[in-house]
């Protein structure tokens, strides 16, 4: 009975082994002879690999189409909500001169009751260009707001004549990373 258990135990050990070096060939089960003379000391290194320039602007670009796509989610989410809390919303996500003009927007629409129904929406992106020096992107944005109704001191009015737009818009990286729409000028070239 004890010979059984012995067995079982020696043939248990013995697959653990098999399988455990399975992988192995006898190169890696032994190491290679080394020369002390010929041993470096240097360190190694353990970093990862630095981005190469096309790989940081296409980063760069995606993070700053979708800082602009959020800027444009807040933007219309501001609006459709009677411009509640578009300060602590829409603002944090401009800068510079762009900020002080979507202040005096939102500001005038809320002085006078304005919301909306719809939102602008982004169509697409035809063109990009990454000033990554400067840590800025340049979107070309084609944006269609067609068929956002506003609504204010009582009134209503319908964007429907009007057919998407390119606009180009100034992308900044902030200290943390973070974008942020610095400049935006609205086009009136059709999007095609």
């Amino acid at each position: 009975m004890i010979v059984r258990h012995v067995r079982a135990a020696w043939t248990v050990l013995v697959v653990i082994v098999l399988a455990a070096t399975a992988g192995c060939t006898h190169h890696d089960a032994v190491a290679p002879p080394t020369s002390t003379a010929a041993a470096s000391t240097a360190p190694v290194s353990t970093s990862t690999p630095t981005p190469t320039p096309t790989e940081t602007q296409d980063s760069n670009i995606a993070a700053a189409e979708a800082a602009f796509e959020a800027f444009i989610d807040a933007y219309n989410a501001a609006y459709n909500n009677h411009l509640r809390d578009w300060r602590a919303t829409v603002l944090p996500l401009t800068g510079g001169e762009f900020q002080k003009t979507i202040e005096t927007e939102l500001s005038g629409w809320e002085g006078r009751n304005g919301w909306a129904e719809g939102g602008m929406k982004i169509i697409g992106f035809p063109s990009e260009v990454d000033n990554n020096a400067a840590g800025e992107v340049y979107l070309q944005v084609c944006i269609d707001d067609g068929g956002v109704i506003y609504h204010y001191d009582s009134e209503s009015t319908q964007q429907s004549d009007r057919d998407p737009s390119s606009d180009g818009v100034t992308m900044r990286r902030q200290p943390g990373g973070s974008w942020i729409v610095w400049s935006r000028s609205e086009g009136d070239v059709p999007c095609g």
